[in-house]
């Protein structure tokens, strides 16, 4: 007789695909500093202007600026003067300034008469300042993170500089960017992954298994105590799986995670669990029930309380089927909880069980229509519901959203 292939089950995973995919990481994360360096190199390649008006404004807030200063001057004749210009340019970016060179613009009829610590040309009535190999470039810090220049020239009068042009590149290096230590760590944890990966992917493995079958179990568990729930009441058939949807719905809403919004889709799945202990003949009356009958009702959050005791699998599900019936204001039951004593998915399941109860047909009442549906939620905020709570419900309804079979056990 052949023997059948075990089948794997769903949730488990190959340690061969695992190493695939952790492969597949590094390649992209190479693809990543690839790209990280291209754009290194063409930020590097751009050249930067900076045009300087010191008449309108002050540039040393900036990432880099100059200044050309007067700090001497003399009488050669009474038609000539003779200037000494002092410029600096300032590095206060976090890339190192290089292949600089300084623009500024002096008086008509100035000569150049000599300079230092760089090349200097006369182009119109602008002095034009290359510097030498040795200060071409401009840290980010230290003592080279200003470059001063000079010249000595003859002008008709003396001027004060009020225009400059700094032009220059950026040495960025793939290291400057975030992106680039983000692909580091990147780099070292998926490393890291292939290495447990290999060690521990049969323990992982075998727990999955385990998992899967619990969180089978716990499903059909609550399944089939649902439809006995539901059973004894036609006009609740499929009360309680709507409930557990428009709570994860809200939750989802909400911003909770993936774990708490399928956490509290279980936990509304049972909430009515109580109603079990309850008579049908109460259960299904259309008419006024008296005292003994509401007390009876009101006895099923107990009971739920008491059935799901010992149900540690999911934390919060005796929570959610005894306070569901709590309000805001303190004037609900078992307890009289009010506000946020209250637990939150119980809050929750308060505002989605309502709703239900108002949109479908009741043994004593039609469903109402979603303008009245949204006017009572408004009226009741901050009495019988969570006020925070409310206007998830309220958008729900006026955006149509219905508890289809197709969201049912939605992880």
């Amino acid at each position: 007789m052949k023997k059948s292939k075990k089948r794997i089950p769903e949730g488990t995973h190959s340690p061969i695909r695992a190493i695939i995919v952790f492969v597949l990481l590094l390649v992209v994360i190479g693809f990543g500093f690839l790209f990280v360096n291209i754009i290194a190199r063409n930020m590097s390649e751009r050249q930067f202007v900076l045009e300087m008006n010191f008449n309108k404004s002050d540039y040393s807030d900036g990432p880099y600026y100059g200044e050309v200063l007067v700090t001497q001057n003399w009488e050669e004749t009474p038609t000539v003067h003779g200037l000494e210009y002092t410029g600096y340019v300032y590095n206060n970016s976090d890339h190192d300034i290089v292949d600089w060179t300084v623009e500024f613009l002096v008086a008509d009829g100035t000569t150049i008469i000599n300079g230092w610590n760089g090349e200097y040309e006369m182009v119109d009535n602008w002095i034009i300042f290359t510097p030498t190999e040795a200060n071409s470039t401009i840290d980010t810090e230290g003592e080279y993170s200003k470059r001063n220049f000079g010249c000595i020239v003859n002008t008709p009068r003396v001027s004060l500089v009020k225009y400059m042009r700094l032009t220059g590149y950026q040495n960025f290096a793939p290291q400057d960017f975030m992106i680039y230590w983000i692909l580091v760590g990147v780099s070292i944890v998926v490393v890291i992954g292939i290495i447990i990966e290999i060690f521990s992917e049969f323990r992982i493995r075998k727990f999955l298994v385990k998992q899967n079958e619990d969180k089978r179990i716990i499903i059909q568990t609550m399944k089939t105590i649902t439809n006995l729930i539901d059973a004894k009441d036609p006009y609740t058939r499929g009360h309680s799986s709507r409930v557990a949807v428009y709570s994860q719905e809200i939750a989802r809403r909400m911003g909770m995670t993936p774990t708490e919004i399928e956490r509290i889709f279980y936990i509304a799945l049972m909430h009515d669990v109580g109603k079990i202990g309850v008579p049908d003949d109460v259960l299904n009356k259309p008419g006024h029930l008296g005292d003994d009958e509401r007390k009876a009702i009101q006895e099923h959050t107990k009971k739920g309380a008491v059935i799901l005791k010992d149900f540690s699998a999911l934390p919060g599900i005796i929570e959610g089927a005894k306070y569901h019936h709590e309000r805001f204001d303190g004037k609900g039951y078992p307890t009289l909880l009010t506000g946020k004593q209250i637990p939150l998915f119980a809050r929750i399941i308060c505002i989605a069980d309502a709703y239900d109860a108002m949109s479908t047909d009741r043994c004593y009442r039609k469903r109402l229509s979603a303008e009245d549906i949204i006017a009572e939620m408004k009226l009741c905020s901050g009495t019988q519901f969570d006020p925070d709570i409310v206007p998830y419900m309220i958008e729900m309804i006026e955006e149509g959203f219905e508890a289809k079979e197709d969201i049912l056990y939605a992880n």
